[in-house]
């Protein structure tokens, strides 16, 4: 244990150098000492061996990439991808490598295990959780569209790195939240070399009726071509309606934003009854009368935060109050921060899970 809390403060400790340096360079200040990263990048990112055994054996380094618009000359980034048995791989002598910079994104891309948990609590002035469901998740720096299964398009989108849940439709299959309840979603970055740290860097929450009224609202959007098309879903859905809308989610502070995929939902679509991690399927509904792990809040600055958060996701819509029935499937499709929003997360004040129960996706 003392060797495993040794490397993370080790880890911490060098994050918080390399947001120190990032900070000169965004105040356009010159920084030195290069060669010490592009060491640390050989011994430890190249010959790094993951102690949970989901090692990926990409490298991804960190170029500066200068852009000629006319007179003015601008310096931008650009990724470049290789396998760590390449024999092509960029070397120190190569001046366009921002080794500080490569180095922070591999750390990010490889030495955490993150988890999303999408919840449901109650709208009350206490946090009470009614359901949860956690999903393991890997980092990635590749951008690509969840809304439109045509579009297999894939870009590099440096600094931006995202958290993809592949199969969003079977991962939340089920999952709906109605009248008087909000939902929640929380990613949480673990160090792999010490498992018992995890840490938040992404949380937000929409109130349900927000979420309704984006939703009729982008539902009445749709029209002509688009209502047509749903009469006929209804037709081999019993009579039910099957449209989608991909909603756009901010994070608090302005720090990332996720998207979720909303739906009518339907009672007997519920997910019935708490499934065990053992099962492999980590979603349970939280029980007011067992002992858990979550921590029930009095009213606090947490709370009025996710309530302004619900107020201010979806501005433009005003549209009518949901029935006393009315409910919404939810499925979270990705998250996406920032490079150094993940690491100003993981070197400050540390921010420990409200919804996460610290055990689902750990093995």
């Amino acid at each position: 244990m003392a060797n495993n809390q040794a490397q993370d403060d080790d880890i911490l400790t060098l994050l918080r150098l390399l947001s120190r340096r990032h900070d000169k360079y965004s105040k356009g200040l010159q920084v030195q000492d290069h060669q010490r990263y592009h060491q640390y990048f050989q011994d430890n990112i190249i010959r790094y061996n993951d102690p949970v055994g989901d090692q990926d054996d990409l490298l991804f380094y960190v170029k500066r990439c200068l852009i000629d618009e006319e007179v003015i000359v601008t310096e931008s980034r650009n990724v470049e991808v290789y396998r760590k048995t390449a024999k092509n791989l960029p070397s120190y002598s190569d001046e366009m490598v921002l080794w500080d910079e490569t180095v922070c994104l591999n750390i990010i891309l490889q030495n955490f295990k993150y988890i999303i948990t999408m919840a449901t609590f109650s709208d009350d002035n206490k946090l009470d959780i009614t359901k949860r469901w956690s999903h393991a998740v890997f980092a990635s720096p590749n951008k690509r569209r969840m809304d439109s299964k045509g579009d297999t398009s894939i870009d590099i989108d440096y600094p931006h790195v995202y958290f993809y849940i592949d199969e969003f439709e079977e991962v939340f299959k089920g999952f709906v939240f109605g009248r008087n309840q909000n939902l929640a979603v929380e990613l949480v970055a673990i160090n792999k070399a010490n498992l018992t740290d995890a840490r938040v860097i992404f949380q937000g929450s929409v109130g349900f009726q927000v979420a309704w009224e984006h939703f009729v609202k982008k539902q009445s959007e749709a029209g002509g071509a688009g209502m047509f098309y749903r009469m006929l879903e209804r037709v081999r859905n019993d009579g039910r309606d099957s449209f989608v809308r991909f909603a756009s989610l901010q994070g608090p502070n302005g720090r990332g934003s996720g998207e979720v995929a909303l739906r009518r939902g339907y009672d007997d679509a519920i997910t019935p009854g708490i499934t065990s991690d053992n099962d492999d399927a980590n979603h349970q509904e939280a029980n007011s009368d067992a002992t858990i792990n979550w921590k029930r809040l009095s009213p606090s600055k947490e709370i009025q935060k996710f309530k302004m958060k619900a107020q201010n996701l979806f501005r433009n819509a005003r549209f009518d109050t949901a029935s006393d029935d009315a409910i919404l499937s939810a499925q979270l499709t990705f998250v996406q921060i920032k490079l150094y929003d993940i690491v100003q997360e993981l070197t400050s004040q540390k921010k420990d899970p409200i919804f996460w129960n610290g055990n689902d996706c750990l093995s």
